[in-house]
Parts: C-alpha cells; structure tokens; sequence
C-alpha cells in the first residue's frame, strides 16, 4: 500500500499530466479509467496543500535605528515601536489584543 508521501507525489504528477493535457477533467479521468470524483478529490486537496509554511509574518532588512527606536511592527495598518528594554510581557498582550 502506498505511504502519503507517495500518493500525494503520484497525483500529483497525475494533476501535471491533466494541466499539461488541455484535456477536460471527465474526458482525461475517463481514457485512464480514473473515477472523476477521486479525482477531483485529490485535485482539491493538493490546490490546499501549502508547498511551503505560510507566515503573515515579513522580515524586513535591518535599518539605521535611532537609540529612541530598536524595532517597530507593523500590522494591519497599526505600528508598534519597540524600545531597547520593552517588556515581552507587554508586547505578547499587544499581539494578542491585535489577533483578536
């Protein structure tokens, strides 16, 4: 039987194959005796799966910061400007409170 690596990779290239076909989806299930519904299944999973983690998170490259200033984050439109000795404390309850 198959691992869940293995399958995922061989509809994968199956998925491939159907793209680079210009097939329709019953018409390409059909010729390889491919049950449509399974198909679509495996079509639908792979389209959700990340290929990578995703992260709302940007780095941004470090800049010259003035000694007032250490870091500043930026999200949805809010700044927070972060000292040389904020407290993490503090700054978990902001991120928290944003994520609400």
């Amino acid at each position: 039987m198959p691992t869940k690596e293995q399958k995922i990779k061989l509809w994968g290239e199956r998925i491939s194959s159907w793209e680079q076909s210009k097939e329709s989806i019953r018409g390409f299930c059909f010729k390889r005796n491919i049950p449509l519904s399974t198909f679509k299944n495996w079509k639908d999973i792979l389209r959700k799966k990340p290929s990578s983690p995703k992260s709302s998170f940007t780095e941004l490259p470090l800049e010259e910061r003035n000694s007032s200033s250490i870091i500043e984050l930026t999200y949805k439109g809010i700044t927070i400007s972060l000292r040389e000795n904020f407290s993490i404390s503090t700054l978990q309850k902001i991120i928290k409170g944003l994520l609400c």
